[in-house]
């Protein structure tokens, strides 16, 4: 919940009623009304887990209610009225702080609830909890316009992910016009027999014959359509486009009196050989990323789809975009319009027709040009005119070359600088369209909780001298520099301020451990931390205990993390204690 211009306690009392609001949601099944009570996970006492944040504003509330001004809350470490310390860290986001880490103000807060996954009729239940727990989140921001709430549950990245589609069409057929318009302009030229906008289209309708054969092939083998089919087309466009395009240019280099048949097979020989060879670089690549050698399913199958589509684009342009050309051929060889089919006048029977209706039919016929201009039909292309006549003459100029050498070591250098800050790590906004709720969610995760890392698990799984001073010691200096949820440095603690030394003998550190610490109710929680063991003369020994650390980043600089974690991992590896990271 984003929450700028709402106060810490105004905010206190709103998670107060949404919470309540949340709690009381309830699943109709027969016989029986299923709430949260019922599906969510438990703790030691039979009660539900929930967020310590939601303990701190009922503290925070009960003590402005009552005008108690002893209570305050700190950040990222909060100690509540009975003493316990509870990590706030990703559950305040935004914070503000005065002196002492005291929070001044909060620009979000974030709520987690835990569900159970049992078994099937509790998964089910489950399914339906978490959809009336996003109406009842959505119902609640209509009543509270001031904040900003953002619900997401474990099936929401999924949903998502399944209507990228759906959500996409209107892009799709945005990017599809523009193709189109380009096709058909790469297309035309101002001779109106000479050019070919209709080939442009139907390279397109080529295309796409292809791509809904190769779909209809797919579904017919069994395969399942994912949004990550969306990439297919695109690559197709590149493939196809490129065949249609050698084609209609090794068109264009042959001679006008020559048949259309002869002028198709000379169309052939000429660009097939180099459309074939791309083509087969396309199924290598491809086929490399279908084979068993890719361990990502998702990748592979994308990457099998796209050697059958390419295929048959391939199969598709050889057949019927050739035929086209054939069809547009003999419509130029009679000089009928390219667009309108129609017989096209000489220019003699135009000089009284108006300008527009002159230039619609600009044309050039074979019996007005000259055995050397012949050659040189085609030239009138926008294109082929400036590459010709300027770019070439420009790109060759002698003062112009260092200027290209300089240019492309420019462009390498910043190839390099952007190669090396390539980094490792997935965004779950990369995956699924924009404007949904798995984008709303993560854009305020990272911009709200990205103070503070995710709880790293802090594992020793031997029996140690917890109780010699220089074990202490390590285990300290291994966990320096991090936030840390310890029972280790609670009991610590715990023994300082009853000016009790660390050092005390094993049985006396433990029995204390047992019988005084874990008794108490703010330090009760840590029973789960920490594995004891009798052994055959009754003495206790702990076998096994666990610590959590957080670590202070930022959202531009995650690097730094991935390699503190790797540290800890090399550290656990040659550290003479038993330790997992």
């Amino acid at each position: 919940m984003s929450m700028a211009d709402v106060s810490l306690e105004k905010s206190a009392t709103m998670m107060s009623h949404l919470h309540a609001a949340v709690t009381k949601i309830q699943v109709p099944r027969p016989g029986f009304n299923y709430t949260f009570a019922h599906i969510c996970i438990l703790n030691n006492d039979k009660t539900c887990i929930v967020d310590d944040i939601v303990h701190v504003l009922e503290e925070l509330k009960n003590a402005r209610a009552t005008n108690r001004t002893n209570f305050a809350i700190t950040y990222p470490i909060t100690h509540l009225k009975d003493g316990r310390a509870v990590y706030n860290g990703h559950q305040l986001g935004g914070v503000t702080v005065h002196s002492k880490d005291r929070v001044k103000s909060a620009e979000a807060i974030q709520l987690t609830y835990y569900l159970q996954s049992i078994n099937s009729l509790n998964d089910m239940v489950a399914e339906r909890w978490e959809s009336s727990f996003c109406d009842t989140v959505r119902l609640f921001q209509k009543s509270n316009s001031k904040v900003k709430m953002y619900p997401y549950t474990s099936s929401s990245l999924r949903e998502d992910f399944q209507k990228t589609s759906r959500v996409s069409e209107r892009y799709l057929v945005t990017s599809l016009i523009l193709v189109v318009t380009m096709a058909i302009l790469c297309c035309s030229m101002q001779d109106c027999v000479r050019s070919k906008p209709w080939l442009g289209l139907l390279g397109l309708v080529t295309i796409s014959l292809a791509t809904l054969t190769a779909a209809g092939i797919i579904n017919l083998t069994g395969g399942k359509y994912n949004s990550t089919f969306l990439g297919v087309p695109f690559v197709m466009l590149g493939h196809g486009l490129y065949g249609t395009f050698e084609m209609l240019s090794s068109w264009r280099k042959t001679r006008e009196d020559q048949h259309v048949k002869e002028r198709t097979a000379a169309v052939y020989a000429d660009s097939m050989l180099s459309f074939s060879l791309t083509t087969a670089m396309y199924l290598v690549t491809f086929g490399i990323g279908a084979s068993p050698f890719t361990n990502i399913e998702a990748a592979r199958i994308f990457c099998c789809n796209s050697c059958i589509a390419i295929l048959f684009n391939y199969l598709y342009v050889l057949s019927f975009y050739g035929s086209s050309l054939v069809f547009t051929g003999y419509i130029e060889n009679n000089y009928q319009h390219s667009i309108f089919c129609r017989k096209v006048p000489k220019p003699e029977a135009l000089q009284e027709k108006p300008a527009w209706y002159r230039f619609l039919l600009t044309a050039r016929f074979s019996e007005d040009t000259t055995e050397g201009e012949e050659a040189n039909t085609y030239e009138s292309h926008l294109l082929v005119c400036f590459l010709k006549r300027y770019y070439c003459d420009w790109i060759t100029n002698t003062y112009v070359k260092p200027f290209v050498v300089l240019f492309y070591l420019i462009y390498i250098s910043f190839a390099l600088m952007g190669y090396l800050q390539v980094s490792e790590g997935s965004d779950l906004s990369n995956i699924v369209a924009t404007a949904t709720q798995t984008i709303e969610y993560t854009t305020a995760q990272q911009k709200y909780f990205s103070n503070y890392s995710p709880v790293i698990g802090f594992y020793i799984y031997e029996s140690i001298e917890y109780w010699n001073t220089s074990v202490q010691e390590d285990v300290l200096e291994y966990t320096k520099g991090f936030v840390r949820i310890s029972w280790f440095e609670s009991y610590l603690n715990y023994l300082r301020k009853l000016n009790v030394s660390t050092g005390l003998p094993k049985k006396n550190f433990t029995d204390m451990l047992r019988n005084s610490f874990l008794k108490a109710p703010q330090f009760s929680h840590f029973q789960e931390d920490i594995i004891f063991s009798k052994k055959y003369n009754d003495e206790v020994d702990v076998v096994a205990s666990r610590m959590f650390l957080v670590a202070k980043t930022m959202e531009t600089n995650r690097e730094e993390l991935y390699d503190l974690l790797e540290t800890l991992r090399r550290l656990s590896v040659t550290s003479k204690l038993c330790l997992q990271i």
